[in-house]
């Protein structure tokens, strides 16, 4: 579970025309999460104001909603606005929230952390076990474009901007 935020290719078809990728699931299921237990077990002296950089995440998410309902591809739009501004916003703020209402704020910090530390070194394991088997290839948001070690991750593609051609960087030369 650790290693899920570093790959976004994973979808699951749970409503009919509807795929909902693992960080949809993660984010939102998250925010459910933390609202059920704060209805299931209230703390009043646990309210909180939110932190400035809470607000600052969450003042940036509406202007690149603004951004984005302007946008020449409304669609592209909307799911770079819901996918990086709006779970970033609620991811950030269920993290601090989470650990706001810690026993043991410092432990729970660390152990996120190595969490984090511990995915992502299973994802930099797995490109670099493809590319020695010669596979080379992963899937990130649900097209295959990393080969061994992704240099940048390429933006959505336009409708027809890049039809039937791979956006990542070649093969890597061979030794010697």
């Amino acid at each position: 579970m650790a290693a899920l935020p570093f790959y976004f290719g994973v979808t699951l078809p749970l409503l009919p025309q509807r795929n909902f990728s693992i960080i949809d699931l993660g984010v939102l299921g998250g925010v459910g999460l933390l609202v059920v237990h704060g209805l299931l077990f209230p703390r009043p002296q646990a309210r909180r104001r939110l932190a400035p950089v809470e607000i600052a995440a969450v003042v940036l998410a509406g202007w690149a909603l603004v951004s984005a309902a302007a946008a020449a591809h409304p669609d592209v739009a909307r799911y770079e606005w819901r996918t990086v501004f709006l779970y970033g916003a609620l991811f950030l703020v269920t993290v601090t929230t989470t650990l706001h209402r810690s026993e043991d704020p410092a432990r729970d910090r660390r152990l996120l952390v190595t969490a984090w530390l511990g995915g992502a070194t299973v994802m930099a394991g797995l490109g670099v076990w493809q590319f020695a088997a010669g596979t080379m290839t992963i899937t990130a948001e649900g097209a295959a474009g990393a080969r061994a070690v992704r240099v940048a991750q390429q933006p959505r593609a336009l409708p027809g901007a890049h039809a039937g051609r791979d956006v990542g960087p070649g093969p890597l030369p061979a030794p010697g």
